[in-house]
């Protein structure tokens, strides 16, 4: 689901309440703290990224998509399925987390401006680090999905 920014026609994911290129929400109501885009190379090499403002520690840069609230059982029912269905659904099955301080979506404001190098390698070494714990997660639904269906066939072909 999605909606289309009044002010400069952007399609947004229906999850951010205002418009990531100029900040406009979602009834048309433009920001005045929006900071103009700065780094458009920034935004054409990863555009589903959003970036944020964080309230809580200042940060303001992409936010991290995490899967660090989700239980195993969420990943055996929504990963899998999610996994299954586009390479890039996963992100609906993610939160949005400051990756300073890892506070939620309701501490976020949609923000656009120069990423200052340090909170650009924080984003990436937090970005490879849920790679990594997303990847053992993914192996791990595979292996049980798997020794499942072995475990049914090998069943199924003894009866």
């Amino acid at each position: 689901m999605s909606w289309t920014c009044s002010n400069c026609s952007t399609k947004i994911d229906a999850r951010f309440g205002a418009c990531w290129k100029c900040g406009t929400d979602a009834s048309g109501n433009p920001d005045p703290d929006f900071a103009a885009e700065s780094d458009p190379e920034d935004l054409t090499e990863d555009p589903e990224t959003p970036r944020i403002h964080c309230q809580n520690c200042g940060y303001q840069g992409k936010a991290l998509f995490s899967t660090e609230k989700k239980s195993f059982a969420d990943w055996l029912v929504a990963g899998l399925l999610s996994i299954a269905v586009s390479p890039k659904s996963w992100i609906h099955f993610c939160h949005l987390l400051c990756p300073k301080c890892g506070a939620g979506d309701q501490n976020h404001r949609p923000w656009s401006g120069e990423i200052q190098p340090e909170n650009r390698e924080l984003w990436m070494a937090a970005n490879r680090l849920e790679e990594l714990r997303n990847r053992k997660k993914r192996h791990l639904v595979y292996l049980v999905f798997g020794s499942l269906l072995l475990a049914g066939s090998v069943l199924w072909w003894s009866l």
